[in-house]
């Protein structure tokens, strides 16, 4: 027995035409479009879009000579000579310098944030607590 989500996904796969279904769930197809109304909504809304598709213009097919499109790939001894050109200026390593200029960024980033303490208005203050007590804790003493 085929149900209601079998049916749409043969009509999503096949079209609303029923020739097009396989033929080993046609009939248990056609007979649920039979006897259920959502169904054959289901079918009738496809059956629009496959109209609504087949009113669109296919561009005609281009048929290309084989000689000129192989002429076109092929390579010339001038363009094959301008290949080789460009690649020569291509540095002679491959790391790449979009590479090298992002891991110099990275290291000087590195370098200032190692150099400096964003701590220090912190630890300032916790030197200053200290001499404080410390002088404090001498004045008592003496």
């Amino acid at each position: 027995m085929m149900d209601i989500d079998r049916l749409r996904s043969l009509v999503d796969a096949y079209g609303a035409e029923p020739a097009h279904w396989p033929a080993d769930e046609r009939a248990a197809a056609l007979l649920l479009l039979a006897n259920s109304a959502e169904a054959r909504a289901y079918a009738e809304d496809a059956e629009a879009l496959d109209t609504m598709l087949d009113r669109v213009p296919l561009r005609p097919t281009v048929i290309v000579d084989p000689a000129a499109l192989a002429a076109r790939i092929t390579r010339t001894p001038a363009r094959r000579q301008a290949a080789r050109s460009a690649w020569s200026l291509r540095p002679a390593f491959g790391f790449g310098w979009p590479n090298l200029a992002a891991l110099a960024a990275a290291a000087i980033v590195g370098f200032v944030v190692g150099w400096t303490d964003f701590n220090s208005t912190a630890n300032a203050r916790d030197n200053v607590d200290a001499v404080v007590s410390l002088s404090a804790a001498d004045d008592a003493v003496w």
